[in-house]
């Protein structure tokens, strides 16, 4: 039974991290392209 909870524990952790990944590659995405725009608007 402990195992079990392990092995959710563990996967939980897995999917949290590939979360915060996606997250923060998102954000990334979003400030460049306000930087482009940004630099559009300037030119």
């Amino acid at each position: 039974m402990p195992s079990e909870l392990y092995i959710n524990k563990e996967q939980y952790k897995q999917e949290n991290a590939s979360s915060q990944v996606m997250n923060s590659l998102f954000s990334f995405m979003v400030s460049m392209g306000i930087n482009i725009a940004l630099e559009d608007l300037q030119k």
